[in-house]
């Protein structure tokens, strides 16, 4: 009987690892943490959402200001976060992390790190958080 408990025991452990690591509990993969600035002179409104569905809503940033947040990445590559830019009549959507993007942010012992600004004449990224235009690379124009 004993030995009949084992699949079961193993399917519950699993399941309750994949409840901790989807509940931003404990990072099993890789913690991140981004953020994007506003380097323009006028407001900008950013709304950052995941493939998963994880919606962080709308954000208002004034020039200089910045949003952060933090997630746990998926396995086998499969973090996906894309984000709207609203600024004055234009509206783009950037994708801000997936699996090539990941290879040019900054990776430390306990969490990586990603940063994005909105400049006029686009949108840059770079692995560390430097005054602009230190190690700021032009990755989207609008």
């Amino acid at each position: 009987m004993a030995h009949a408990m084992k699949p079961y025991l193993f399917c519950l452990l699993m399941l309750a690892l994949y409840l901790v690591h989807t509940t931003n509990g404990v990072c099993f993969q890789l913690h991140w943490d981004m953020k994007i600035y506003n380097g323009l002179a006028d407001p900008l409104v950013i709304y950052p959402t995941s493939k998963d569905g994880e919606d962080l809503g709308p954000h208002n940033l004034s020039p200089n200001d910045g949003f952060e947040w933090e997630f746990c990445e998926k396995p086998a590559g499969s973090t996906h976060w894309y984000s709207i830019f609203y600024w004055q009549p234009r509206q783009q959507n950037f994708t801000v992390f997936d699996d090539h993007i990941r290879h040019e942010c900054f990776k430390r012992r306990l969490a990586e790190e990603c940063y994005w600004m909105a400049r006029e004449d686009g949108v840059y990224m770079n692995a560390f958080d430097d005054p602009y235009p230190k190690g700021w690379v032009k990755k989207y124009d609008w």
